[in-house]
């Protein structure tokens, strides 16, 4: 129970955030698909990079018997980021994992839902810690740039 409520609270925050920006990306069925199933076929099979978009790598980290990649994937016109992809790897089972994590699109939102639902409850402590690690940095990034931002304008 506490496990889920983690995960519910961290992906609302990270929900919440992508819909206080802008609007106008959302995660599109192709960029979801594409991060989902994809990814995986075009790095088994050599295949170039998606044409008009460019990952960025966020965290890479080894949790117990798991392992954890995060990219952003960024849309190349715009620069902005499509959705996240997580790919995660059981020493366990030997299985991969990739999840997307979509914002500004409910349909995709609940597709998110529906693949937490079906693990267990080992891999989801272990990724709830790693979002968290994630999403953490990444409050306190901004908040040092806002920081940082609120001290110049006082200064001027």
């Amino acid at each position: 129970m506490k496990c889920t409520l983690t995960i519910l609270f961290l992906m609302a925050c990270f929900f919440s955030i992508a819909q206080q920006s802008k609007q106008g990306f959302a995660t599109t069925n192709e960029e979801y698909n594409y991060l989902t199933t994809g990814y995986k076929i075009q790095i088994e099979s050599g295949l170039d990079m998606k044409k008009g978009y460019s990952f960025n790598n966020m965290l890479e980290r080894e949790l117990g018997a798991y392992t954890f990649n995060i990219k952003s994937l960024i849309r190349d016109s715009s620069h902005q980021v499509a959705a996240l992809l997580v790919i995660v790897h059981s020493s366990v089972s030997g299985k991969d994992y990739y999840v997307c994590l979509p914002h500004h699109n409910q349909e995709l939102t609940n597709k998110y839902w529906a693949v937490m639902n079906t693990w267990d409850r080992p891999i989801l402590i272990a990724y709830s810690q790693v979002i968290g690690l994630l999403f953490g940095t990444d409050f306190a990034v901004m908040y040092q740039l806002n920081d940082k931002i609120n001290t110049k304008t006082n200064k001027h």
